[in-house]
């Protein structure tokens, strides 16, 4: 498995907290950090022979650090690459840094500011195909990354879709299979050289007709995207109901 954290942001609705500190690495919950749990996750899931590549940009040295600790924490094999375009470009571009050379094997996209479930995790990485992982339960917003769904396949992603005609919301986690990989870094190419502000859920509408996304819904497993004060407190409780269910 190639996982590639998308960890470049600013951090911009989240100031003064994350002034100089990226959102991954700000110690939330009882002392531990986004990225911290999601490494967490991911040892209890990858191989010795499986690789992470974390896409860093904001607070870049800070981020470096952490990343070091935990590598070494958690026995994990890591790489940081820095994005210098994180302020003028979005996502898009950092997910097409974190698969800019040869991809031979499946891959594991996570979105750095997000809490889950880790058998969210297990679930996504364990599928055989090429999906998005879906919350199904959620009721959905004007800001919800929604996903259209026919016969189980995504046709359609993004924020500006109708919710009464969506399956329910992207969480930011999906697997790739390596024979779609090719198409995917095409296809970010593509997004990036048309407009660098656009989201790495841009690329992945623009092969949805060639390449069947599936879906794997949450069916109420706990998460939570993290990008206001508000969305702080209501990760901070689901953290607190999944330390009831894992050794946190």
């Amino acid at each position: 498995m190639h996982v590639v954290i998308l960890a470049a942001g600013v951090g911009q609705r989240l100031l003064p907290l994350t002034k100089q500190k990226p959102k991954a690495i700000l110690a939330l919950f009882h002392g531990s950090s986004l990225l911290s749990l999601s490494f967490r996750a991911l040892a209890n899931t990858l191989t010795r022979t499986d690789k992470i590549v974390i896409v860093a940009g904001h607070g870049y040295q800070l981020l470096r650090k952490k990343v070091e600790t935990l590598t070494k924490m958690f026995n994990l094999a890591t790489t940081l690459v820095y994005n210098p375009k994180y302020r003028a470009a979005n996502n898009c571009y950092s997910l097409l840094l974190g698969l800019q050379n040869h991809i031979d094997d499946d891959v594991c996209i996570i979105n750095s500011d997000v809490l889950f479930d880790a058998s969210i995790l297990d679930t996504i990485t364990q599928t055989p195909h090429t999906a998005l992982c879906v919350d199904n339960i959620k009721q959905l917003t004007q800001e919800s990354m929604k996903v259209q769904v026919i016969n189980n396949r995504a046709i359609d992603i993004g924020k500006k879709l109708n919710p009464a005609n969506s399956f329910g919301e992207y969480i930011g986690l999906a697997k790739i299979q390596k024979k779609h990989v090719p198409a995917l870094q095409k296809s970010l190419m593509e997004v990036v050289n048309n407009n660098p502000e656009y989201f790495y859920e841009d690329a992945f509408r623009r092969i949805f007709a060639d390449i069947p996304f599936r879906i794997v819904p949450t069916n109420g497993l706990l998460w939570t995207e993290i990008d206001n004060a508000n969305d702080v407190q209501i990760a901070k409780d689901i953290y607190n109901r999944l330390r009831n269910k894992y050794v946190l």
